[in-house]
């Protein structure tokens, strides 16, 4: 080998061993006692933000959990507060009168559980979403109960809650005019009926067709609400229950006005 020659290849090994050394630097950054501080610092830091944090949302789960069992109770209050009794000559009471202001307390009550909802929708059963879309379907506020309902119904089927859902839900988009969302609402009403007991299963079903009938009547489809006013009566003969079919006959008889 010529000394040119050996002069490139100690050269070449030099270069050689520097890049070994390097590369063994970096490989080694973690036998380096100050970056393990700062590495460990730093994790520390991390876990204990992110617990803080957990314990945060937790805590404030809760008082929203709290307020919203509070406004909801106080709703439901109300959906039994008619007013005071009117009566006959003979002491009977023939009607209620209408308490000035309840409606509006009772909708800002439901706004306030609404926004509860709404930051903690994984939190709430269906059966709370129910009484406040209810609130917002009493006072025509449609699309709040449409809103609502669909949390609702977004929840594990409870078999007694979910057709309530879908009748406001459908109710409440008769309301705003959608009319094919409105019945696609209320034949899932009719499809999540309870399993059973038999009773139970065909009165909320002719409970729902007499709904839908009673808002195809209301939107002028006349042809339509014929067909669902039979289907309640048809469910409302096949009730075991004396008390379930005379109930339920009744409801249909008193909602069946001639369609124009």
């Amino acid at each position: 080998m010529t000394f040119e020659g050996q002069e490139k290849l100690a050269l070449l090994e030099s270069r050689i061993a520097n890049l070994q050394a390097d590369t063994q630097k970096r490989r080694s950054w973690y036998k380096e006692p100050s970056i393990l501080v700062a590495v460990l610092a730093l994790v520390v830091s991390v876990a204990s933000a992110y617990a803080t944090y957990q314990q945060n949302v937790e805590q404030k789960s809760k008082e929203a959990r709290s307020e919203l069992g509070q406004v909801i109770q106080r709703i439901s209050d109300l959906s039994q507060e008619s007013g005071a009794e009117i009566k006959n000559g003979k002491e009977q009471v023939t009607g209620r009168q209408p308490r000035v202001g309840l409606d509006s307390e009772r909708v800002a009550l439901a706004q306030r559980a609404a926004d509860i909802i709404r930051e903690i929708p994984q939190d709430v059963s269906a059966h709370e979403c129910y009484l406040v879309a209810q609130a917002f379907y009493d006072s025509d506020r449609y699309a709040e109960s449409v809103e609502i309902a669909k949390i609702g119904t977004s929840k594990k089927v409870d078999w007694k809650t979910h057709p309530r859902l879908y009748r406001i839900e459908g109710g409440a988009l008769f309301g705003q005019g959608k009319l094919d969302d409105a019945r696609k609402a209320m034949q899932a009403a009719i499809d999540t009926a309870p399993t059973d007991p038999h009773d139970e299963r065909i009165y909320s079903q002719a409970y729902s067709e007499n709904f839908w009938a009673i808002w195809e009547r209301k939107v002028r489809a006349c042809d339509e609400a014929r067909q669902h006013f039979k289907n309640a009566k048809l469910m409302a003969g096949l009730l075991a229950s004396e008390s379930y079919r005379i109930s339920m006959n009744e409801y249909v008889g008193d909602a069946e006005p001639a369609c124009r």
